[in-house]
């Protein structure tokens, strides 16, 4: 949308309806539009299609994530609500989702498949506003692809409906008649080929480059470590929209400089709104920023551990945090190192060495791509209510509520109580959770030892 918006204020759109050119210059009124402007919002268009669906081409999207977890939510639409429960319905959009933008775009400048295109594209932005209800952007894809359609429909459609006769020279669409059953158009005098100006080739430059940077910037997150849904950088205006599910929990505490003394836990939500801190705690340079405010928010205050008190340090606090995120359902993990001060990085320089990296799927995540499937059929008709990845990869410390919903832990108890196996695995994956966890903060320990050594 805000590029869209950039695009209208560098074209001509003041030439037919505007203020301006009914009052104050009306030379500068036109009944067309040059051709380069449709086509730069058609190729625009198509460009954004393309990076969507090579943007699914990723380790999680090919496994139906994370779509397997978000159909079943939607198990009481009408009518439909039986297939979102079905994990075939997860594989089919999946991979339907992926062969419709990567082909909508090329159909859209072949006239004999545009009615296709057409059918296709309100089919598929239609059930992407139904289904997940994403705000205006469907409405905005069906309103920007009619640059696809003939320039003159505007005015076919007011003529239609308000019956009015078209102007001498203007290029319309006539209804056909009965006994001829062809379309006619009358076509206004097309003007030839001529020697562009000064202007029109700084013009025709500025598009080129435009265009090519819109190419480019797209896969400037190759040029960082790790995983661009994990670590954030270069996710922005790289078209990667409802890819993936990241849920991340944590909390910030300060550190005196001088003394290394460790306040109490402080949560973000006493200084954000729920909203706010959903969205800041899975991006590291927003997380920066926060640090930051909240560093200039306690004015250097620091509460004793020991005694309550409030002391003033000669220095500003150190502000650390401890997140963990679940990206795609995939086992939560460490997100922000806790023995590093945010405070003491820039928002913007990538990479980021407190950020850690995504690790690897195994091999029970593997097992979900089609091409690993034991084809007993089942997939077809059933879906899990209980993903046992979401019991065997969580943690047993606060985070774990945040991480698993209520209702999947109740039927994990439920199920352990009734299957003795199922129960040793949820108690052994628990122990060894916690291990990790008590390893984790020895090596924090050891890091803040090594550290006020120096």
């Amino acid at each position: 949308l805000s590029c869209i918006q950039f695009l209208v204020i560098c074209l001509p759109a003041n030439r037919a309806y505007s203020v301006d050119a009914h009052y104050f210059w009306p030379k500068m009124a036109s009944q067309t539009v040059p051709k380069w402007c449709r086509l730069l919002f058609q190729v625009y268009i198509a460009i954004v299609y393309e990076f969507a669906a090579v943007c699914k081409v990723n380790a999680d999207w090919l496994r139906a994530e994370p779509l397997r977890h978000w159909l079943p939510k939607r198990h009481s639409f009408p009518l439909l609500g039986h297939l979102m429960t079905l994990e075939s319905t997860s594989y089919l959009m999946s991979y339907t989702g992926l062969i419709y933008d990567a082909i909508i775009g090329p159909m859209f400048f072949i006239e004999s498949l545009k009615p296709l295109a057409w059918t296709l594209s309100l089919f598929f932005h239609g059930m992407n506003k139904v289904i997940f209800n994403i705000g205006i952007f469907p409405w905005m894809m069906i309103g920007l692809q009619t640059v696809y359609l003939t320039p003159d429909w505007p005015r076919t459609v007011f003529a239609a409906l308000s019956n009015s006769k078209p102007k001498p020279g203007q290029r319309v669409r006539k209804q056909p008649s009965p006994r001829n059953a062809k379309k006619i158009y009358v076509k206004a005098p097309l003007a030839g080929f001529y020697k562009l100006s000064t202007w029109q080739k700084v013009t025709v430059i500025l598009l080129g480059i435009f265009l090519v940077y819109q190419v480019l910037m797209p896969f400037r997150h190759h040029l960082y470590p790790g995983d661009v849904a994990w670590n954030e950088y270069g996710h922005r205006f790289s078209w990667r929209m409802k890819l993936r599910d990241k849920n991340c929990d944590g909390n910030m505490f300060l550190v005196d400089k001088k003394t290394q003394l460790r306040s109490r836990n402080i949560s973000p939500v006493d200084f954000l709104t729920p909203k706010q801190w959903r969205k800041v705690k899975s991006r590291p340079d927003h997380l920066i920023q926060l640090a930051k405010w909240m560093q200039a928010r306690v004015n250097a205050h620091v509460v004793d551990k020991n005694s309550g008190d409030v002391q003033v340090p000669e220095t500003m606090p150190e502000v650390h945090m401890n997140i963990t995120c679940q990206l795609n359902f995939r086992p939560p993990q460490l997100y922000i190192k806790p023995e590093y001060d945010l405070t003491a990085y820039p928002n913007w320089e990538w990479p980021y060495p407190f950020v850690t990296e995504l690790e690897p799927l195994t091999e029970e995540l593997l097992a979900d791509y089609p091409w690993n499937f034991k084809w007993t059929f089942s997939w077809l008709t059933t879906f899990p209510q209980v993903d046992e990845r979401l019991a065997f990869g969580a943690s047993s410390d606060p985070y774990y509520q945040t991480m698993v919903r209520h209702q999947q832990m109740q039927a994990m108890e439920e199920r352990a109580r009734h299957d003795p196996i199922f129960a040793e695995k949820l108690r052994q994956a628990r122990e060894q959770q916690a291990l990790k966890e008590k390893q984790e903060h020895e090596r924090w320990q050891a890091a803040k030892a090594a550290k006020a050594v120096e």
